[in-house]
Formats: structure tokens, sequence, C-alpha cells
């Protein structure tokens, strides 16, 4: 996740990474959350890009049947992940809309550009 310079400076914030599976055949049922991560105490100092790796999935089977997208925030407070403490979201910079990966095609690897949450 990359926080690029001109945003202001924060401290003490999670990044919040989630990997969900659905079968894109079943258009009625809700996807499968398989895997997350975090990395807590993150900061931010304006004027210098920030940039948070994280790996997901990784001890997780892949089944080629399946679809796969991954999610991404960052929040003020570790223990509260709705909305009104959320700070950025991730923005996936190889695609518009949905972070697929790992099947038919999609990246193993991705990069996301946090995107203020307005509120």
């Amino acid at each position: 996740m990359i926080i690029e310079a001109g945003e202001p400076s924060f401290k003490n914030a999670l990044l919040f990474v989630q990997m969900f599976e659905y079968d894109p055949l079943l258009a009625d049922r809700a996807a499968d959350l398989v895997d997350t991560a975090t990395i807590a105490d993150l900061g931010h100092d304006a004027g210098a890009e920030s940039r948070y790796a994280f790996t997901i999935g990784k001890e997780k089977k892949i089944r080629p049947n399946r679809n796969y997208y991954i999610v991404a925030i960052i929040c003020k407070d570790a223990a509260k992940l709705d909305y009104p403490n959320r700070l950025y979201y991730g923005l996936p910079t190889h695609t518009t809309g949905i972070c697929k990966v790992l099947t038919n095609g999609e990246p193993t690897q991705v990069t996301f550009k946090g995107k203020k949450v307005d509120g």
C-alpha cells in the first residue's frame, strides 16, 4: 500500500487486508473470507511517500475453479474497522474496480494506492 507524499500525517494506524474466494458461476452466494493480514502501528509523515508491504494467501490452497480478490484499508484504531475509523482504502494500480488475484491470469502481486476516505 502506498500513501503519497501529499497526504496528511498519521500515526498508530492499522493496515487490514482481506482475501476472499468465490465461485464465479454462483451469482447469488457471497464470497468467503479465506485469509487476513494486518500491520499495526503504521505511521505516515506528510511530505514523504510511505510504502507498506504485506503477504496474504501464501499458506492457502488455491483452487483453480474459484476466483479471488483482496481488499485493503488503513484504520485509525485496530479495534474499530468500521467506516468512521477508516483513513484510507486501497485502489489497485493494475485495474479499476475489484482487485482480482491468483487465478485466470490475474496477478500474484499487486500494489494499492491509498485513497483517503471522505467523511
